[in-house]
């Protein structure tokens, strides 16, 4: 004929626990009900708000974000609420990458969640260089994938030795060659041939070669 009492209120116990795991977690609240004109035994159930792990991952599948979540709830958007700044995805040789949104939704939250993060791709550029003899003569920014051009006259493009144009020297190609797509910073350097004469004697020509005048 009793009312059941509150254990947890009278001090009898304290507040009971019920063991989580390291995505879940659980909370008292209450019990699930506390009889009145007690007629016989009864088994009072303690109720538990549970907590679930939502973790937020950035292009490169790092966590840059965990929150809390209660059964049923949404999780909050980082992003949205200013938490973490916009997850990165690390560029490859190829394309930049941009946050575009979280892929998966998370308005209501009913298990461990990890939500991953989309981007959009944009194709990468990278400066190129054309050299003739330690002075640049062309620089521009071209696509990856794209073949390399020098967009001037090569017909003008001269050995320079000692300071001076060189009549003996025509202009051969480019080294590395421009046929092969671009994948990174480039430097080309202007190759020559020698299409002149050595007017030196031979005792002339070993004493510059020992010398170290090659040219």
């Amino acid at each position: 004929g009793d009312n059941a009492i509150d254990p947890i209120e009278s001090g009898i116990i304290g507040i009971p626990v019920m063991e989580g795991t390291e995505d879940t977690r659980y909370t008292y609240r209450q019990w699930s009900n506390l009889p009145t004109n007690v007629q016989g035994p009864q088994n009072i159930i303690a109720l538990y708000d549970t907590e679930y792990l939502v973790k937020f991952l950035n292009g490169d599948d790092k966590v840059v974000y965990e929150t809390w979540t209660l059964h049923g709830e949404p999780a909050i958007d980082p992003v949205a609420t200013g938490e973490i700044l916009i997850p990165k995805k690390t560029s490859n040789a190829q394309y930049n990458y941009v946050y575009s949104h979280w892929v998966e939704d998370f308005n209501c939250i009913t298990e461990p969640r990890i939500i991953t993060s989309a981007y959009n791709n944009f194709l990468r550029d990278y400066p190129v260089y054309f050299y003739n003899d330690g002075v640049c003569i062309q620089e521009s920014r071209e696509y990856y994938g794209t073949y390399p051009e020098y967009y001037g006259d090569e017909t003008q493009i001269k050995k320079i030795i000692g300071g001076e144009e060189s009549p003996y020297h025509e202009f051969a190609s480019w080294s590395p060659s421009l046929s092969e797509p671009i994948t990174g910073p480039m430097t080309y350097r202007a190759q020559f041939l020698f299409d002149g004469y050595i007017e030196d004697d031979w005792e002339t020509i070993v004493e510059n070669v020992k010398s170290g005048h090659v040219d």
